[in-house]
């Protein structure tokens, strides 16, 4: 399939559908038929397929003390470093907040906000002296009632004020989603050493505007007719497999987006547009094939024939099963 970016009202470009939390590629243009169809049979059932949009029941708490540093509690907090259990009835999930000891037994306040389908767990040092002993603290939260098999859950950190995201990810309930999956790169582009090996035609730089749970910076992309305007090798595949893109966007001005290709060229892939002017999670409906023995890139485009800028942040290139 051919991609191109650019002025959104000029531009091939598919849109991308409009809903509140994640957006995705539309596959086609019957979807107001699809919505009065479903209006019809929703008035013809006798039962409801709506779920419960009843409250969940959330409790978060830290675990009291301070963890070994071996095994999943290690000094340094990672992917590795957050587990869940999604049940029909529950998510459980656990995660890692290495810091230096202290005294307290309890030093991180701790709280739960949903909106749609985005989990907010918040946690706040409150801890007024530290040791110089590493230490590692487990966050362990349940939330009961939920009616989606799908959550982006991000966890946030506050320490004297400043706000980080040690962790962001999706859970899935069991069975839910039909495939596993495996993140092959993430950038949250928190300092210069993140745009290492990013090349192209545009302008990158930092910006101290990110999404909710963003850090302190996300990167500004803009450029004009010669494209990518960025683009980083995310290295050789060495067997078929299969790719989708993750991450938060937001429309500055003109157009732009975000794929998968077997070059630096955006031509050919997949994609996702960036085209809500305010913070928006995205994620590429369609699954990008990329053969044994070829060379997986991720490309930025921002602009084309008329200029354009975006800002990404919490890029995720994920090998799907």
């Amino acid at each position: 399939m051919k991609l191109s970016y650019g002025n959104p009202d000029a531009s091939p470009l598919a849109t991308t559908k409009r809903r509140k939390g994640v957006r995705k590629m539309k596959r086609c243009q019957c979807a107001p038929l699809i919505a009065v169809a479903a209006l019809l049979f929703a008035a013809c059932s006798d039962k409801s397929s709506v779920p419960n949009v009843s409250q969940p029941a959330t409790s978060v708490s830290q675990v009291p003390g301070c963890l070994s540093s071996t095994g999943l509690y290690r000094s340094t907090a990672s992917f590795a470093d957050f587990t869940y259990q999604f049940t029909i009835s529950k998510l459980s999930l656990d995660f890692v907040l290495p810091d230096n000891c202290t005294s307290d037994s309890i030093r991180f306040a701790t709280s739960c906000k949903i909106e749609g389908d985005t989990i907010f767990i918040t946690s706040v040092d409150t801890a007024t002296e530290n040791a110089r002993c590493p230490c590692n603290y487990l966050i362990h939260a349940e939330l009961e009632g939920l009616p989606l098999d799908r959550y982006f859950v991000v966890c946030n950190r506050i320490d004297d004020g400043v706000e980080t995201a040690p962790y962001s990810r999706y859970v899935y309930r069991d069975d839910a989603r039909g495939t596993t999956e495996e993140i092959v790169y993430s950038n949250g582009f928190e300092s210069a050493a993140d745009t290492a090996g990013w090349v192209g035609y545009g302008s990158m730089q930092l910006k101290s505007d990110v999404p909710p749970g963003g850090g302190k910076y996300s990167l500004f992309v803009s450029g004009g007719c010669i494209v990518p305007h960025a683009a980083f090798r995310i290295g050789k595949v060495y067997q078929d497999s299969r790719f989708i893109v993750r991450f938060w966007g937001k429309r500055l001005f003109g157009g732009g987006g975000v794929g998968l290709g077997l070059s630096r060229s955006p031509a050919n892939g997949i994609g996702v547009g960036v085209d809500d002017s305010t913070w928006t999670r995205y994620e590429s409906q369609d699954i990008f094939y990329c053969p044994a023995d070829s060379t997986l890139w991720l490309n930025i485009t921002a602009g084309g024939f008329v200029a354009g800028a975006i800002l990404v942040d919490d890029i995720q290139v994920v090998k799907v099963k």
